[in-house]
């Protein structure tokens, strides 16, 4: 039976087409794999700020009258210094830095006459 070259063109098809499938689903976990990195990150440094600044708030409260300091975590080290920022307010600057070499910025405002933190400002 002569099948005039009918089965080569035809297979080469089918692996084409099987190897740009394997090639888009790969493509696709790659790019999902990046997103779960960068959010890990992401909410990583939401923790430690949220963490530092409450125990600076508290710090603050207790009457404390030290302007730097740092608290060190697990995967990062994050440090603060607390300068005026009016009468009734204090800057609270925050800087992280994480294993990964990230920098991380935030501010944050304390309300002297409240005793809260009033606003919260990030930049990265």
């Amino acid at each position: 039976m002569n099948e005039k070259g009918f089965m080569f063109p035809v297979t080469l098809c089918i692996l084409l087409l099987f190897t740009i499938f394997l090639s888009v689903q790969l493509n696709q976990y790659v790019i999902e794999k990046r997103s779960l990195i960068e959010i890990e990150h992401f909410e990583r440094n939401q923790y430690y700020f949220l963490q530092s600044l409450q125990q600076v708030e508290k710090q603050l409260q207790e009457g404390s009258s030290e302007t730097l300091g740092s608290f060190t975590y697990e995967k990062g080290l994050v440090t603060y210094s607390i300068t005026s920022g009016g009468s009734n307010l204090l800057q609270i600057t925050l800087r992280s830095k994480f294993d990964t070499t990230e920098e991380a910025m935030g501010i944050g405002y304390y309300n002297k006459e409240l005793k809260k933190l009033t606003k919260w400002l990030e930049r990265n």
